[in-house]
């Protein structure tokens, strides 16, 4: 959290937003309450998207689009080439386009810095952006939406987010998504986005087995955020990739954060080469290789987290001998990553601060939270546990959660039988989650 931010809305845009100012001069309506924002690179399939989105049910709130055309002052000749295209059929569809309730605009940045120029910069621009609206129209709390140029969404989409944030007075929360897993495209795309969405179940599944408590999925067009909780934790990062995870991970721990379920962001299934991983790198590896299954973290990391998590009321209570004696028992790979972040330095000290055991895990959890886990992942699969088959992992994680599959079903069937569970029991094995 910036400790400078205050209830003076402006700060935030003063010290840490990007100076540009996209709709200088455009009216925003008084009755302005979420504002879908939508970073533009390379895309062909915008109007699709924008199309979704004027689809949708209206809220009771007006609601406005802000798609960022953006690019590198050394972009590629036929990459500008094709966000020109992008900006002049958007700018056309808008002018077409017309609702009291629902407003488009499109704006093109043609020179951003090379070292920062990415989706995390063109994501930071257009979501501040957002704020600047909001603080016009007299309502900083107001809704800013993450989605992208080659998502599409349900009908309901606008509607629910409204309705779950006002009936949970939520700060954010990821949104339910689901890839296409069939239609024009290689049938092998369709098999790789179907495992690609499993490990991202799994790994989320096998969080919350453990006890993790803000075990939440991380992806930019599938989040919403209110305008005042982004400023105060300093907005979006200008990263080249990954900038969803680095930000929500610093939205969730603060409370009121929760899964909604009951609409449905469809992300692109498609090959990209634009980040270094997510899903467009995961698809780009798969066609390349000939390998028939994914493969993912083992689920003995998991356990071992989740003995780790179990003993936590144990070491709050425990003095400096039977802490120690507590730390050296836990699993090898647990002990030795514990060790290498100062582990006791870090327990005295939430001990110093804390005087009940709720406040102790909040504290050890912000500390301890989504990137420090996954560094901890990364650090047991390269020293113990090497990574495993998808299958593997998905036979383990049927073990654990009571989902019913027989053992016929294909892994198109797996993966629609988890996200109904998903939806329908979505904290399953969590604790500790400050949301409702």
């Amino acid at each position: 959290m910036h400790p400078d931010f205050t209830l003076n809305q402006s700060l935030y845009l003063q010290r840490y937003a990007y100076p540009t100012e996209l709709l200088r001069g455009d009216p925003v309506s008084e009755n302005l309450g979420m504002i879908v924002t939508i970073p533009c690179f390379n895309e062909p399939q915008l109007i699709e998207s924008l199309r979704s989105i004027y689809r949708c049910e209206p809220p009771s709130c007006d609601v406005e689009v802000i798609v960022l055309i953006n690019q590198s002052e050394r972009v590629d000749p036929g990459i500008h080439q094709k966000n020109a295209e992008s900006y002049a059929e958007a700018r056309r569809w808008i002018r077409s386009n017309h609702s009291p309730w629902l407003k488009f605009y499109v704006k093109w940045e043609k020179a951003l810095p090379e070292k920062q120029a990415g989706v995390g910069l063109a994501r930071k621009i257009v979501m501040d952006e957002a704020v600047r609206r909001f603080n016009k129209s007299g309502y900083p709390e107001g809704i800013i939406i993450g989605f992208d140029a080659d998502s599409t969404c349900k009908e309901n989409f606008l509607a629910v987010i409204e309705r779950e944030f006002r009936k949970h007075h939520l700060k954010g929360a990821s949104i339910f998504f689901e890839h296409p897993l069939e239609g024009d495209e290689d049938p092998v795309l369709y098999m790789g986005i179907t495992n690609y969405e499993l490990h991202l179940r799994y790994y989320i599944m096998a969080q919350r087995y453990a006890g993790f408590p803000y075990a939440f999925h991380a992806i930019g067009s599938c989040m919403a955020v209110r305008s005042d909780d982004y400023q105060r934790q300093g907005g979006m990062n200008r990263r080249k990739a990954g900038e969803d995870f680095y930000f929500l991970h610093k939205i969730i721990p603060q409370g009121g954060y929760m899964e909604i379920n009951d609409t449905v962001v469809f992300p692109s299934a498609r090959v990209s080469n634009r980040v270094p991983f997510g899903t467009g790198k995961a698809m780009m590896d798969w066609m390349k290789q000939t390998e028939t299954d994914f493969v993912t973290y083992h689920p003995s990391i998991f356990e071992s987290l989740k003995i780790f998590f179990d003993l936590l009321p144990d070491l709050f209570q425990a003095d400096e001998s039977r802490q120690e004696l507590i730390l050296k028992n836990l699993p090898e790979e647990i002990d030795l990553f514990l060790d290498q972040e100062n582990i006791k330095e870090k327990l005295q000290e939430f001990r110093d601060h804390t005087s009940h055991l709720s406040t102790f895990s909040d504290r050890f959890f912000s500390w301890f939270n989504g990137l420090k886990l996954l560094q901890c992942v990364h650090f047991a699969q390269e020293n113990y546990y090497p990574a495993v088959s998808l299958s593997e992992a998905i036979k383990w994680l049927l073990k654990k959660y009571p989902i019913m599959l027989s053992s016929s079903s294909s892994r198109k069937r797996v993966l629609l039988d988890i996200r109904e569970f998903n939806k329908h029991h979505p904290y399953y094995y969590q604790k500790q989650v400050k949301i409702i």
